[in-house]
């Protein structure tokens, strides 16, 4: 059961250290420390499991080692997944930099606003996505840089528009956010 609880541990202080650096705009180029964990928990976990059958156990640290080992096995096998990853995936795109605003309406919103003024449309994932908010974190940083080109930063997720009200106070945004529970601004764009 040691071995499975070191597993786990490793994982998870590799996994808190690479949010961390991500939540500080570091995130490392090459997770060394984080990819090193994965794969030695993986290891001990897979060496606690299989000391089950040569060393006889109580029920509770059997099915202990088990779960632990499954978390560990599962989180490193999604990570090595993303990790592994050398292009994001993307759709059909139908913008280019510099390309006209595709109209679009919603609810709330008219892209007619937006025609002669310079605008970053940011699409993404929602307000649940730690990449996410660090991008946006780091655009309000770069706001007054942009403000001097007129330039105006929009965000669209598919996040309902209390979420992203939660959003903005949460990490104490000034840009425009705009809700596409629908997905159709999104599909338009091709993202």
């Amino acid at each position: 059961m040691m071995i499975s609880m070191i597993g786990f541990i490793l994982l998870n202080i590799s996994l808190v250290h690479y949010f961390y650096k991500l939540k500080k705009n570091q995130t490392p180029k090459n997770p060394i420390f984080l990819k090193f964990s994965l794969l030695m928990g993986s290891l001990l976990s897979l060496s606690a499991i299989g000391s089950l059958f040569i060393m006889p156990t109580s029920t509770l640290a059997s099915v202990v080692v088990v779960l632990l080992g499954f978390f560990v096995l599962s989180t490193s096998a999604t990570f090595t997944l993303f990790l592994a990853t050398k292009t994001t995936p993307i759709g059909h795109i139908k913008v280019s930099v510099g390309d006209q605003i595709l109209p679009f309406k919603n609810v709330n919103f008219n892209s007619d606003y937006l025609k002669g003024k310079r605008t970053l449309l940011k699409f993404y994932r929602g307000s649940w996505c730690p990449y996410c908010s660090a991008e946006l974190i780091m655009l309000e940083k770069l706001k007054p840089q942009l403000a001097a080109y007129n330039i105006q930063i929009m965000g669209v997720s598919n996040d309902t528009a209390e979420q992203q009200k939660n959003h903005r106070l949460r990490d104490k945004l000034s840009h425009t956010l705009l809700s596409d529970s629908r997905l159709d601004i999104i599909r338009q764009y091709g993202i």
